[in-house]
């Protein structure tokens, strides 16, 4: 508690009446029994340290009558015990928790949860806002894979830079497990379908940001509300996990950034665009035979009612026109020789009619949605119209009820954004290219193609698509951001920063944006204008609220303010005001190795400690060995402190990441004079004026 005040934070309470016994064990560092009360104050350790005290209430008569020392032994035992049970919990490889505990975490919390329900249903349901009372239990495997690893060294090492990244966006507000080879995998618990694929994008988006563009997630989302409550708990354990796994295989088809969730595939919208059953397709082919233009029109009705009623009510008014009924209330009406205007006249009519027989007839028929697909239409094959068609209709429900929509750019926008949100980009991509051919100028399908091109990491394509909406509209934010975005992963600077700066203008208040522009900032020196773009920032941060995971990430983003801020007060030599943004950056992500390698480099330069300073470079590096200026930082404390052969290997290491780099090649000279090796030092420093 006095460490939590001293760093700011939140100290736990403690009851006043263990105080006084707390405190003693904490003074002589030995077991407190208070015979009295009938409570047992037990030290915890972690080695020689105390790390926490066990307070045991209304314990058995023995113990109190046991040595001091009896007592100290146990809890040293105790103490070992637990020590096991985390080496057993923890993945060697990333730091994190592992597959094993990961399976024993989500069957423990499928059984309480289960015991849960049933206690809410004896009581009527009591305190619902609790997330243990939610059934849902949602379960995401995240896939990272190293797609520039040469070595497994390289590879395990870009796992355990991933697992570190992940730990800081989600690891205060959700269970992180690494189960292997780049796997991940986060329980939920009480987030629903939309929630998880809600957090699932979130996550995926903040993955891009920093860089790690080979990640795809599967989800899956269980309702215990609808398994009974008797049975086994593993079973329904690993039919969730056997499904989420299935759920990430479909997402790896999808491509890069990718994400697909088993629970939607029975209620997901994309079953709306479904081609109809091979008999309906037969039906609709042998009338469309031949026919060099017709329209189909698909009926469906909004309000339920039995089994095939609204289609024989539609059929009693089509008249000659030949329709295809099936079971969802829905009716193929085709129109052959009409266009797209005249099929909505022939709508209109049949409105028309419908309101003038609605109180007499025995069949009332309610308001209803309609969809209009035409042939010919861009390539689509004949029986594709059909698909259209299912296409118009969607689009129909976004206008409201008893609409009519006919099949346009719009439509595919619509759909476009549909297999967008379920994942699936190359499909979404088709969609919104087909809706570009309808029309070329279309700034929400130029847009939504972009974004979907750059996810999938084709930025050449995205930058050309983000280029031609800024032509419709030069102040487009969306365009703007995303493609100094792109920009910035094509190594096009300049442009980027142009771009981010005139998003800027628009939205004073998107972190995301003033994070990428400070990036910049910081790497061509404008250190000022950093300063001036963060310090609001980290003064004033909003506190996102802790939903269960809902909004990862906000610790991550405090850290990566504060560092750089650092960054750029260090680069005006600034260096206590910087330590102090780089102190509180690793509070809120220890494993920040930029924040880590930066503040060791300052304690040197400050003169506050050369061990400590040695030991944050060399965490650094251990945490991500791939930035040369990490390596560059050991050396030059290395070359400092005398570690000569040491700070050779080190300096050759950051040379063979960024091979033409002057200051490395200067210090390693430096070296070899030390060294006495001058013929190295004399080819090293020529090699610096070439």
């Amino acid at each position: 508690a006095a460490e939590s005040k001293k760093d700011g934070g939140q100290a736990e309470t403690i009851p006043k009446s263990w105080e006084i016994g707390a405190s003693m064990v904490i003074r002589h560092l030995r077991p407190v029994a208070d015979a009295e009360r009938s409570r047992l104050y037990l030290p915890v350790w972690n080695g020689q340290t105390l790390l926490g005290i066990a307070i045991i209430e209304s314990g058995e008569q023995p113990l109190f009558e046991a040595s001091i020392n009896w007592l100290l032994d146990r809890s040293r035992l105790i103490s070992r015990e637990f020590l096991k049970i985390k080496q057993w919990s923890l993945d060697p490889v990333s730091g994190l928790l592992n597959g094993g505990y990961f399976l024993e975490e989500l069957n423990v919390l499928i059984e309480e949860k289960r015991k849960l329900s049933g206690h809410k249903a004896e009581n009527g349901g009591a305190h619902q806002e609790d997330v243990m009372l939610s059934p849902y239990i949602s379960l995401a495997f995240l896939e990272i894979y190293p797609h520039r690893a040469k070595t497994g060294a390289q590879a395990v090492h870009a796992v355990a830079q991933a697992a570190g990244c992940l730990e800081a966006m989600v690891g205060g507000h959700l269970p992180l497990h690494h189960i292997g080879y780049g796997c991940f995998a986060l329980i939920l618990n009480g987030l629903s379908v939309e929630q998880s694929l809600k957090m699932g994008k979130t996550l995926l988006k903040k993955l891009r940001q920093e860089s790690f563009l080979n990640a795809r997630l599967g989800l899956n989302t269980l309702d215990l509300s609808r398994i009974p409550l008797e049975g086994d708990c593993s079973a329904v354990a690993s039919r969730l996990i056997d499904q989420a796994m299935l759920a990430l295989e479909e997402a790896a088809k999808r491509g890069a950034s990718a994400l697909f969730n088993w629970a939607t595939l029975e209620d997901s919208p994309l079953f709306a665009l479904k081609p109809p059953s091979s008999k309906v397709v037969r039906e609709f082919g042998r009338l469309a035979k031949g026919s060099a233009l017709f329209s189909v029109v698909l009926l469906q009705s909004i309000e339920a009612r039995p089994k095939e009623l609204a289609s024989r009510r539609f059929s009693s008014l089509l008249g000659a026109h030949p329709c295809i009924s099936f079971g969802d209330e829905s009716v193929f009406v085709f129109l052959d020789g009409m266009n797209g205007k005249q099929a909505n006249k022939w709508l209109r009519q049949l409105r028309q009619k419908l309101a003038a027989g609605k109180e007499s007839d025995e069949l009332p028929m309610a308001d209803f949605l309609a969809g209009i697909a035409c042939f010919p239409c861009l390539d689509y094959s004949r029986p594709q119209i059909l698909v259209n068609a299912r296409k118009a209709l969607m689009h129909a429900r976004f206008l409201g009820p008893a609409s009519e929509a006919v099949f346009d750019d719009v439509t595919l926008n619509i759909s476009g954004d549909v297999y967008y949100n379920e994942g699936d980009l190359a499909t979404a991509i088709k969609e919104y290219r087909k809706g570009l051919q309808l029309n070329p100028e279309s700034i929400n399908l130029l847009n939504s193609l972009a974004v979907c091109e750059a996810q999938m990491n084709r930025q050449s394509r995205a930058m050309a698509s983000f280029r031609k909406v800024l032509e419709l509209d030069s102040k487009n934010f969306m365009a703007l951001y995303n493609l100094g975005f792109a920009c910035l992963q094509s190594g096009e600077l300049e442009c980027a920063r142009t771009n981010f700066e005139q998003a800027f203008v628009q939205e004073r208040d998107n972190i995301e944006l003033a994070l990428q522009l400070a990036g910049l900032y910081n790497r061509s020196k404008h250190f000022a204008k950093a300063i001036k773009l963060l310090a609001p920032f980290v003064e004033n941060l909003p506190q996102q609220p802790d939903g269960g995971g809902a909004k990862p990430g906000n610790d991550h983003e405090q850290a990566k303010l504060n560092r750089m801020l650092a960054e750029a007060y260090a680069g005006q030599g600034k260096r206590p005001q910087a330590i102090v943004c780089l102190q509180r950056a690793i509070r809120h992500d220890p494993n920040d190795a930029a924040a880590l390698s930066l503040l060791g480099f300052l304690y040197a330069e400050e003169g506050q400690g050369d061990e400590i300073a040695l030991s944050l470079c060399r965490k650094a590096v251990d945490l991500d060995g791939t930035r040369w200026r990490f390596w560059y930082r050991l050396g030059s404390l290395l070359q400092r402190q005398g570690a000569l052969p040491e700070a050779e290997a080190v300096l050759k290491t950051c040379l063979s990441l960024q091979a033409s780099e002057p200051e490395t090649l200067n210090l390693l000279a430096l070296v070899y004079e030390q060294r006495g090796k001058s013929g190295m030092a004399k080819k090293t420093r020529a090699r610096v004026r070439k």
